[in-house]
């Protein structure tokens, strides 16, 4: 774990991460001190997390997650994640939509960054190395690699505030 310190610890905040592997939540949520993960959910995908109640039931108790439809109305979800950052807990979301093929940084959406800037709370960037190698797609079991995980400062919306009204809140969100 590289730059724990940047880790904001007074208020909720947005984690985001990289996403390449199944394990990129299980090692961010390992990353986090004991004080953060007990007031951090995370949405997981409804189609292929939550159809088998066992795995529904062992994320929603390991992991505090909750179902996300991945296709359809994505403002749906985006509202339950707003719901939960209002209660002050802070949400691990991943920012490219999906799991990278390649590892590869992909785009991002612009979805957090909205919930970002309308809710008024910090991104806290985080990037995982290595976790592609322990469980790559098409795998069914990990294999023991290093994997490093990455905090990066803190983005704060009201760097952007000057935008406002300037451009579109969706070019400020890009």
């Amino acid at each position: 774990v590289v730059n724990r310190d940047k880790i904001p610890a007074d208020r909720a905040f947005i984690i985001a991460g990289n996403h390449s592997s199944l394990i990129d939540f299980p090692m961010i949520f390992a990353a986090l001190p004991g004080r953060i993960t007990r007031n951090t959910a995370a949405p997981a995908a409804k189609d292929f997390f939550f159809e088998n109640r066992l795995s529904a039931f062992l994320l929603q108790a390991a992991y505090r997650a909750f179902p996300l439809a991945r296709f359809g109305n994505f403002m749906e979800g985006l509202k339950v994640c707003a719901r939960i950052i209002t209660m002050g807990k802070s949400v691990i979301l991943f920012p490219e939509g999906g799991r990278s093929p390649d590892g590869e940084l992909m785009n991002f959406k612009p979805g957090i960054a909205m919930l970002s800037f309308e809710l008024n709370v910090q991104i806290l960037p985080v990037y995982i190395t290595g976790a592609s190698e322990v469980l790559p797609r098409g795998a069914y079991f990990p294999r023991p690699r290093k994997v490093t995980v990455t905090f990066g400062d803190p983005v704060n919306p009201k760097d952007y505030a000057e935008f406002k009204g300037k451009k579109s809140n969706y070019d400020i969100y890009q």
